[in-house]
């Protein structure tokens, strides 16, 4: 599978009218990223359409096409590729550990998860 995942719209491969697109990873950071807008007539079969905004009248087959809200602490790598950083208070956070020693906090851990929207 060719990887165009997180690419900014300059570095996708250039679409014509009609195009198909087959076992290709389109997937982007932030949720609804258009591609190829302006393009008419696009196919995508069996590729991953994670967060991509489509063209309206483009056809979807057997693809994975949602749209989910990735955490920077549970992907970190991932900023450097255009995820935006997450506050520690996030919307990902499903739950914190308080560890306390002789009834004094030492530290808290936070647990994190990607949304699907």
């Amino acid at each position: 599978m060719t990887n165009y995942a997180f690419t900014a719209k300059n570095e996708l491969p250039k679409a014509e009218t009609g195009q198909v697109f087959e076992m290709l990873n389109f997937m982007q950071a932030v949720p609804n990223t258009e591609i190829f807008q302006g393009v008419e007539g696009l196919v995508f079969k069996k590729c991953n359409l994670v967060n991509c905004k489509l063209p309206e009248d483009a056809k979807v087959e057997d693809c994975l096409h949602i749209q989910k809200s990735f955490c920077s602490h549970v992907h970190p790598k991932w900023v450097e590729k255009g995820l935006p950083e997450c506050s520690d208070n996030c919307e990902h956070l499903t739950d914190t550990d308080e560890i306390t020693v002789d009834g004094e906090l030492i530290d808290t851990v936070s647990h994190y998860e990607d949304k699907l929207l």
